[in-house]
């Protein structure tokens, strides 16, 4: 079910152009839009079409929606719902109120009353229909949201100016307001603005500034365009690596060890006590508590964003983390309850891979702030105290950019992207303090970009997944289970190192330790662990004692603990004994 069968998708498609109005369903998208129109200018056309047609007669406006398909049922309902939408993002794309988001409407109506576009002017093809949305966002929108504040201002003057003529207006009210019409005479005389409205220095006026001009943002900040894209969900990675930590903790405790049935009963909170002997071991106690609390965190703060796992559609109640849950849903298995854990690493792994493909996809050059990209930034001598492999430092083939691809389990905290929004970022920023400028804001967009580059890209790394493996991490190993996946696990042995058989005088000694009594099934499980390490550790040489290999490797430290297999750990056997060893027991 898994199978890509679909090679070199289509990733972009042909307009299929349709004469007339054609239905759709509200969309809450930030930064949707349509063709080479903005998201700001597509939302602004798309609510005043939709206001003057809900302002025509039900019958007509209805017969005219449903032209093409049969989405509106109600002409009213139907535009009232796009408009409500469309005002509600524009409040967020321009981080304005009501009130100043109403004046820029009143003001865009005006520039077109002033300057009105060319009458008569008929839209017969698709690139007719492209330019004239070009040249309206061009001459009528661009001006008006280049600068919000100021804006609204101007046109709060004009209108304060014509109100005047009627009624008297309260001076500093409108000096502080910044609404009152001040000429140089009455500022040298007054000392106005000493109090003031002010913006205020937040991501929704950031986000605000940098789309007032989006086309040319766009092109000399391309680094800022791809963080807002991503700026709602990148907070999310910071708990990737807390879940990977416990989830290696119960693999390096359970693995080899737990059997299904007991994964099943055995809840987090008795898995905790029973490691620290019931909390009399107050260090491992803490321990183990801290970790599962940040798992526990991260779980519940990422779950509800993850719907699907591969083909598999995730229901819509999710378990919510706590101690009383089994720590069967802490352990790696691409099914069952471990489809939850395989889902949420696979939705952070990917919002990371995704985020840096974007970024590498830039052209070289066009976004001075990745400069630390040009050459390679990593250690690739680092050394690799795990199974898993580090993947050497490639260069992207699309440009000059060099990304450094890891596995999971390899990664360090500075890897992984850590990142909680900080206004303390648009420290680069400052006020216009001329007349009337008050809540108008100015950005350092270069510092910012190169702030933001630098935490959310510099030493970040592509995850990979384990080899010959669509997952992240290992597969948690269950005891009495781990031959499963391996059924030729003998074969891949011996091809792995050459066998040979035990000599008659070691064969003398495995029977006087006792192996072929009550112990061999104990030893027997034992071996299958050890199989089963071998195999995956590919080592290739049989002359390695079987005693030092499992001294080796911290994860097999606990068949130390079992009587039976520590007793022939002192015979001279080695890597190249192992399938003789394992037959030999089979057969007691």
């Amino acid at each position: 079910g898994n199978t890509r069968i679909d090679t070199e998708p289509i990733a972009k498609i042909s307009a299929n152009d349709q004469a007339g109005y054609i239905g759709e369903l509200v969309n809450q998208t930030l930064n949707h839009s349509v063709r080479s129109l903005p998201p700001t200018s597509y939302r602004i056309l798309h609510l005043m079409v939709h206001a003057l047609i809900g302002a025509s007669a039900p019958q007509p406006a209805l017969a005219f929606l449903r032209k093409n398909n049969q989405t509106a049922t109600d002409a009213e309902r139907y535009c009232t719902d796009h408009i409500r939408n469309d005002w509600v993002i524009l409040k967020n794309l321009l981080n304005c109120s009501d009130e100043n988001l109403a004046l820029i409407f009143h003001s865009l109506i005006f520039s077109m009353t002033e300057k009105p576009p060319l009458p008569n002017q008929q839209i017969k093809s698709s690139a007719d229909r492209e330019n004239w949305e070009t040249e309206f966002h061009r001459n009528y929108i661009a001006p008006q949201i280049r600068n919000i504040i100021e804006t609204a201002t101007n046109f709060r003057m004009k209108l304060n100016a014509a109100l005047a003529k009627n009624q008297k207006n309260n001076v500093i009210e409108g000096e502080i307001n910044q609404t009152l019409v001040m000429d140089k005479q009455y500022r040298l005389e007054n000392l106005p603005a000493l109090w003031r409205t002010i913006g205020l220095v937040n991501f929704e006026s950031f986000r605000a500034y940098y789309m007032s001009d989006l086309a040319k943002n766009r092109t000399n900040y391309p680094f800022l365009s791809i963080f807002f894209k991503y700026a709602g969900q990148l907070e999310l990675l910071k708990h990737l690596l807390p879940i990977v930590k416990f989830v290696q903790v119960l693999n390096s405790k359970l693995g080899y060890q737990l059997t299904r049935q007991k994964a099943r009963e055995m809840s987090f909170r008795q898995f905790i006590e029973k490691e620290s002997n019931d909390g009399e071991n107050d260090g491992i106690f803490k321990g183990l508590k801290t970790a599962f609390d940040d798992f526990c965190v991260g779980w519940n703060r990422v779950l509800p964003f993850v719907k699907r796992y591969h083909c598999h559609e995730l229901l819509r109640e999710k378990p919510n983390m706590a101690y009383k849950l089994p720590v069967v849903f802490g352990l790696m298995e691409p099914k069952d309850t471990g489809i939850f854990l395989c889902a949420i690493l696979d939705f952070l792994v990917d919002l990371q891979n995704k985020f840096l493909e974007e970024v590498m996809l830039m052209p070289p050059g066009t976004c001075r702030s990745l400069k630390f990209l040009d050459k390679l930034t990593f250690n690739t001598e680092q050394t690799v105290s795990s199974t898993s492999k580090l993947k050497s430092a490639r260069p992207n083939t699309t440009n000059g950019y060099c990304l450094q691809s890891m596995y999971l389990d390899q990664v360090r905290s500075a890897n992984i992207i850590n990142f909680d929004w900080d206004d303390e970022i648009l420290t680069y920023s400052q006020r216009n303090l001329a007349v009337a400028k008050g809540q108008d804001i100015i950005y350092d967009l270069t510092k910012i970009e190169e702030e933001l580059a630098n935490i959310l890209v510099f030493e970040k790394v592509y995850i990979e997944t384990q080899p010959d493996s669509p997952l992240y991490l290992e597969v948690f190993p269950y005891h009495l289970e781990l031959f499963q996946g391996y059924m030729g696990i003998l074969n891949d042995i011996k091809n792995l190192i050459t066998q040979e058989p035990i000599t008659i005088e070691k064969m003398h000694l495995l029977f006087v330790s006792g192996i072929s009594s009550s112990f061999a099934s104990e030893i027997l499980s034992s071996l299958v662990i050890l199989l089963c390490f071998v195999k995956r550790t590919a080592v290739g040489d049989g002359e390695i004692p079987i005693k030092g290999y499992v001294s080796r490797w911290m994860i097999l430290s606990s068949l130390y603990a079992r009587e039976g297999f520590s007793r022939f750990l002192n015979i001279d056997l080695r890597l190249k004994h192992l399938v003789a060893l394992y037959e030999f027991v089979e057969e007691q």
